[in-house]
């Protein structure tokens, strides 16, 4: 009972802010950040075609303003990702021709390409804004977790470390790391630990994969020593 009193709560502050940030666009049509905001808001509320729909409408109140289109094509961008169309995503995501969101683009261009398992793509974006800024987290993470993905542990390793250079204590790539050290054959228990100690729960949750990494060490060893 209580869950749900907090949850009409949260829904009813959601429609209050919604109608304030309506009442900003109507102000204001010729605002490209008033219209982002709505988007937005649309977006987290999971109510993809009409913030669809709003910056479609929105693009064309810009049509030839390619520095106000850019913040709206990051928008629908957004949303598209958020629905899982991601082809459409990566054409929005594409157009945004605006220096102040070039790294924000690309790093949704790399985390739409990971979400279509086009993890050669994704290093190269993600690689691109790591470059630009050196604190990136999730480009770092995006890096780490594409080169698992194609088998490349040790400069996976590498990539995983950097992260826990910037944030020591997320579980996720902490548990990653363990990971891609037995693979590599290298001691994992202390990282694993320390999983279990910070976050049990993910911990508990984690364990299939666990298992799959497990299985495929045992799979993968004896060709080892039948090639040596």
């Amino acid at each position: 009972m209580e869950e749900m009193t907090k949850r009409e709560e949260k829904e009813k502050q959601a429609q209050v802010a919604l109608k304030q940030l309506i009442a900003q666009v109507d102000k204001d049509p010729y605002d490209p950040e008033a219209y982002y905001q709505l988007g937005m808001a649309l977006t987290e509320m999971k109510s993809y075609p009409q913030a669809e729909e709003l910056f479609k409408k929105a693009l064309n109140v810009f049509e030839g303003q390619a520095d106000k289109q850019a913040l709206l094509h990051y928008g629908l961008g957004n949303v598209f990702y958020a629905s899982e169309f991601y082809p459409e995503a990566l054409k929005e995501f594409q157009a945004v021709k605006d220096s102040k969101l070039a790294n924000e683009a690309l790093l949704m261009l790399a985390q739409t390409n990971y979400a279509q398992k086009q993890y050669q793509s994704c290093v190269a974006f993600a690689l691109t804004v790591f470059e630009q800024d050196a604190t990136n987290t999730t480009a770092l993470k995006l890096v780490a977790d594409s080169l698992m993905a194609l088998g490349s542990f040790a400069e996976a390793k590498q990539y995983y470390q950097k992260f826990l250079e910037l944030s020591p204590a997320n579980v996720e790539v902490l548990f990653s790391l363990g990971l891609v050290k037995l693979v590599l054959g290298e001691d994992a228990k202390g990282l694993l630990t320390k999983v279990k100690q910070s976050d049990a729960k993910y911990y508990a949750k984690m364990q299939t994969r666990l298992q799959e990494v497990e299985a495929f060490i045992k799979k993968t060893q004896p060709k080892d020593k039948a090639g040596d």
